[in-house]
């Protein structure tokens, strides 16, 4: 059904590639010390059921050249709180979506944090509401009741859970990471072969990487927060069981798919080697200043949609008049949100059969309204404005319309030297992963990195947006 509806959409024109970070860090951005990766920064999302290996950057304050340290309120933790109690901003969260419209994007759903469009409908965005008035209206037809919109075979289509265009968002927490492997796939070159040196050690590629699902997220922050000792303070380095691992001085994190004790399906466990390899750290420091040339500020790097900007991506997707019915019919939205007039031009098409005179869906006994307070989205941002409690797992807090505070700068923490009697293990070298890295501190300079020896390994990594956006419990390669 899927393949057949794709065929008569060919005619419709799709707007540009989208992933999470701006048009300017893709293909053409040249990444300091890398020169092998040639796409720009990369976008992942994390699969539940496959393993990943990256290491977290740590982020800094560009106002004050500051390094963020992984904890915060180090000398305050109790259990009582939450865990992005004690996060940095060096980690962001947004509501992202993967697998949509007819190319099988994964990007950010929200609004910017403190934009326009977040402080009016907070949570509830074009591409939410018009999701779930199809999702639900499908569901409420499939289970024998009144749906509150119409609906056609072809929303049914839309909705086809493995292959149809129509995904729900999910609220994710991100990391700018150097990744090793992701989903269980190691970085590859151009021929399908893996990135790796003469001898055999992988090159990293730099990423936003995601994660997505309720019960991994919930496992990674405990990781990163929770000490040992709770009766002594906080330190990634000498009181947690993982080690630093969002710092200058860090271990790499593997994530390691197990069953979900909470309920069916997986989840990814965080640790500091693969599965049943043992406990042994591999540490992979890094210096200021390949942090400075290599993280980028979140309002810098993120690609969000404006309301508007949604409305035309939804047309040029599912069709205008798709737009005109399930967004500019909502009562969210009805004469309140500006429908630019191209699409209002065009009409409900398909839908006219399920309005009213009064230009209303006719009502059809469905069991409660959409309001805003049922899409259960939290304002997005830095780490600790957007989770209230990540101890119970769970990311739906409410909708709240007003403007998150501006973030403080975090104090600088002196580097760690927990780490220092730390043995890598056998299967990463960081001493030789480092070498990947070696062009970084003279990237600033007009002489060539020895990266120049990498080209017959040149990366072509534009087939990693296919295999990225594949949903965690279903897709195997």
């Amino acid at each position: 059904m899927y393949q057949a509806y794709r065929e008569q959409s060919t005619a419709r024109s799709y707007g540009p590639w989208l992933s999470f970070v701006k048009q300017q860090y893709r293909k053409g951005y040249q990444i300091p010390g890398l020169d092998y990766q040639q796409n720009g920064i990369r976008s992942f999302t994390l699969w539940n059921t496959r393993d990943s290996v990256l290491r977290i950057l740590p982020g800094y304050d560009p106002a004050t050249g500051e390094i963020f340290p992984q904890n915060v309120r180090c000398n305050e933790y109790t259990t009582d709180g939450a865990y992005t109690d004690y996060l940095s901003d060096t980690f962001m969260t947004a509501s992202i979506v993967a697998g949509f419209g007819q190319q099988g994007m994964t990007f950010i759903t929200s609004y910017a944090p403190g934009s326009a469009d977040e402080q009016r409908w907070g949570g509830s965005t074009v591409i939410k509401v018009f999701t779930k008035n199809i999702q639900n209206s499908v569901n409420a037809a499939a289970n024998g009741k009144k749906p509150r919109f119409g609906v056609t075979q072809e929303m049914r289509q839309w909705c086809d859970p493995m292959h149809g265009p129509l995904k729900y968002d999910h609220m994710a927490v991100l990391m700018q990471c150097l990744v090793f492997k992701v989903n269980g796939r190691d970085n590859q070159n151009s021929e399908g072969q893996p990135l790796v040196d003469d001898n055999g050690n992988p090159y990293p590629l730099l990423g936003v990487v995601a994660i997505d699902s309720k019960a991994s997220i919930g496992a990674l922050m405990q990781a990163l927060v929770e000490p040992m000792n709770p009766g002594l303070p906080l330190d990634p380095a000498t009181n947690s069981k993982y080690g630093s691992m969002a710092e200058l001085d860090s271990n790499v994190l593997y994530l390691n798919p197990v069953d979900n004790p909470n309920g069916k399906g997986h989840m990814l466990r965080p640790s500091v080697q693969g599965a049943g390899k043992g406990w042994t750290p591999t540490p992979f420091p890094l210096t200021e200043e390949e942090v400075k040339a290599l993280w980028i500020p979140w309002e810098q790097l993120l690609n969000y949609m404006t309301a508007e900007e949604q409305l035309k991506f939804l047309a040029g997707e599912f069709g205008a008049d798709s737009v005109n019915y399930f967004v500019g019919t909502d009562p969210i939205f009805a004469g309140k949100l500006e429908i630019p007039v191209e699409i209002t031009n065009a009409g409900y098409g398909r839908y006219q059969q399920f309005l009213g005179n009064d230009k209303k869906p006719v009502p059809t006994g469905a069991t409660g309204g959409i309001t805003r307070s049922s899409f259960g989205i939290p304002k997005t941002g830095t780490i600790r404005e957007s989770f209230e409690d990540p101890v119970e797992q769970t990311l739906n807090t409410g909708y709240t319309p007003a403007q998150a505070p501006a973030a403080s700068p975090q104090p600088a923490k002196p580097r760690p030297s927990g780490l220092a009697g730390l043995r890598p293990n056998s299967t990463i070298d960081q001493d030789k992963l480092k070498a990947a890295l070696s062009g970084i501190r003279g990237a600033a300079s007009t002489s060539q990195s020895n990266q120049a020896s990498m080209a017959a390994n040149l990366l072509n990594d534009t087939d990693l947006d296919g295999y990225q956006d594949q949903a965690p419990e279903e897709e195997t390669f």
